[in-house]
């Protein structure tokens, strides 16, 4: 191996370990806030309370999203990843893949069900004050992407991964217009993703399956990263906009700033969404797992 090839697995090994240890920190600075402080409860409450103002169109394509997931549609999908990974890489990738999927779904199903309670510190609602944090439809979109983009060959990285971030970053989103989640929940889950991802990617490179690739490179696939990069910033940035003016110009009591907050936090879900995959896949830029013959 070349010292250029040795100086870029290390680099890879140094940004995985980035995210696996800010994604930690990221899971509890957002429950600590949204979760545990009164301010935060209150916005994420509000937000969940706008959703009820949104066009009814817009809620009913979001529960039609989300009526996709189910376990046999999650077995399906995992056996898709795995099959990938097996015929590509062998028995170690394709299992990689479905611990990619298990780890990250169960262990935000446990965090939520058994570990992280939700204090009742402002009051609300029944319908609105149950634990959700983090989002397990959320948490199956991600670490999905991040399966499908840690399997799959580099030659058909781009399509594959660009199919399914459209879908897996609405997801998220979609959540929040059908009122089953907060912004919270799926920034959390986002996180336990992006985690779980960098996790399995450091196992790949110890057992000395990531290798520097020699293949081309791809026009369209540098387009789309550059488009979903703006797209994603965009988004972002619209929902921290609407955050400060909602919060500094309008009445808590009012409809307007409940739709204002929903707004903000369907802009920011499906921007952080899309910032956290790109970020991760930019990890694995001209890195691949060789194919086992």
């Amino acid at each position: 191996m070349t010292d250029q090839a040795t100086l870029r697995l290390k680099s890879a090994r140094t940004w995985w370990i980035f995210l696996m240890l800010a994604a930690l920190v990221a899971f509890v600075a957002i429950y600590w806030w949204a979760v545990l402080t009164p301010t935060g409860q209150q916005m994420e409450n509000a937000a969940l309370e706008g959703a009820k103002l949104a066009a009814p169109a817009e809620v009913q394509d979001a529960r039609d999203s989300l009526d996709v997931i189910s376990k046999t549609s999650l077995i399906i999908a995992t056996l898709i990843v795995a099959t990938i990974g097996f015929i590509h890489g062998g028995f170690q990738l394709g299992a990689t893949g479905v611990a990619i999927v298990a780890l990250g779904v169960g262990s935000a199903e446990v965090l939520k069900h058994f570990v992280l309670p939700r204090p009742d510190l402002i009051g609300a609602p029944s319908s609105i004050a149950h634990n959700s944090y983090p989002s397990g439809h959320t948490a199956i979109a991600m670490t999905l992407l991040i399966a499908v983009l840690v399997v799959t060959p580099y030659r058909w990285r781009g399509v594959a991964t660009a199919l399914t971030m459209a879908w897996a970053t609405a997801i998220g989103a979609a959540t929040l217009a059908a009122r089953w989640h907060r912004l919270s929940d799926t920034l959390g889950a986002t996180a336990i993703a992006v985690g779980v991802g960098a996790l399995a990617s450091l196992y790949l490179l110890s057992r000395g399956r990531v290798a520097p690739t020699q293949t081309k490179k791809y026009p369209l696939r540098v387009i789309y990263v550059t488009l979903s990069t703006i797209g994603g910033v965009a988004s972002l940035a619209l929902g921290l906009t609407l955050s400060i003016l909602v919060s500094t110009r309008l009445a808590v009591d009012t409809n307007d700033y409940r739709i204002g907050l929903y707004d903000a936090a369907h802009a920011l879900s499906l921007g952080i969404c899309v910032l956290a995959a790109l970020l991760f896949w930019a990890t694995w830029h001209r890195l691949e797992i060789p194919k086992r013959h």
